[in-house]
């Protein structure tokens, strides 16, 4: 007898479902970018000046101070390498005889200025309002052709027979200009004793400069060695556009003939001018002077002002000004707005 068992197995299968969802996240970045023209890069979002002498970009600003013989420590908005400060010839809001205005500090973030008294100045206390422009030192160019320069450089004393004898400093461009350019200038120091600068002989390549004490001193014992900022602008460099943060500076570059009556400043900008710098170019008249302006209706008026400690008289003969005229617009900068979208998955 055959028995046969049969065995059934049953197997149950248990089925899991997972669910997977993907989330898909979207940024939308919108980048506001500075318009910069073929005078000017771009660096950090920003406009900056081409400079040849460092392979890439710079700045500069310009500031504007009321400033009396108490010391005024002015903050550049950017940190500067190695800036170079000229201080353009003072608007007198006093109305009396000034002295010079001087740096008395400079680091690569703030800078501090006093104005020293002459010993002829017998009044109380003035105040001036000083334009001054800060460049990063380096040789500015576009194509090959140089716009403008910054440059410190020691200058020795000199007294009125020397100068006159031909005791000034000789300084060589670090590159050639195409034609003779517009030299602004200041002194940094911190001897009390008021000094300023005088330029003459100035060529696409090379200058010269000297110092001056009061006419008094001058003539008598000259001055020590100063060191001496000098930012130099190409005579074709025209009205320049610069873009600075939210502001835009339309750059004018002009000269007047005068002597110690005001001449009016030939403008061609369309709105009111911000900032003016004058500096005397030439050195036809020996005696201690410098440039002063004054505003009047429609522009600005410069002449040239004698420092008075060897006589009363403030006649000087004519002499060739520079004037560096600057718009500073807020809400003319024209800023292109690029959107980005990134969709992260």
């Amino acid at each position: 007898t055959t028995t046969t068992t049969t065995t059934t197995s049953t197997t149950t299968a248990t089925s899991t479902t997972t669910t997977s969802t993907t989330t898909t996240s979207t940024t939308t970045t919108t980048t506001t970018t500075p318009f910069c023209s073929e005078h000017w890069c771009t660096l950090e979002g920003e406009c900056m000046p081409l400079v040849s002498s460092h392979n890439g970009c710079s700045h500069m600003e310009f500031l504007q101070a009321e400033v009396s013989t108490v010391p005024v420590t002015l903050t550049f908005n950017r940190t500067f390498e190695n800036p170079v400060v000229a201080i353009g010839g003072p608007d007198l809001l006093g109305g009396a005889v000034w002295g010079p205005v001087r740096v008395t500090q400079k680091t690569g973030d703030n800078m501090t200025i006093l104005m020293d008294r002459w010993t002829s100045w017998t009044g109380g206390a003035r105040t001036l309002l000083v334009n001054l422009v800060v460049v990063e030192a380096g040789v500015y160019s576009v194509n090959g052709s140089v716009l403008f320069q910054a440059l410190e450089l020691t200058v020795s004393s000199a007294t009125s027979s020397s100068a006159d004898a031909g005791y000034w400093t000789q300084v060589w461009f670090p590159e050639s200009f195409s034609q003779p350019p517009a030299i602004f200038q200041s002194v940094s120091n911190n001897d009390d004793t008021p000094v300023v600068t005088r330029l003459q002989l100035i060529f696409p390549d090379v200058f010269s400069t000297t110092l001056q004490e009061d006419e008094h001193n001058w003539n008598q014992f000259g001055h020590g060695t100063e060191l001496v900022g000098n930012v130099a602008f190409s005579a074709d460099f025209g009205t320049g556009v610069l873009v600075l943060t939210e502001r835009m500076y339309t750059m004018q570059l002009s000269s007047v003939t005068t002597d110690s009556g005001f001449a009016r400043v030939p403008l061609s900008l369309s709105v009111p001018v911000s900032f003016i710098l004058p500096w005397i170019q030439s050195f036809a008249g020996p005696d201690t002077c410098f440039a002063e302006w004054a505003p009047v209706v429609g522009g600005y008026n410069v002449k040239v002002l004698e420092e008075k400690s060897q006589d009363n008289e403030l006649d000087h003969t004519n002499e060739l000004i520079a004037v560096l005229s600057v718009i500073r617009d807020d809400n003319a900068v024209p800023r292109p707005t690029t959107t980005t979208t990134t969709t992260t998955t």
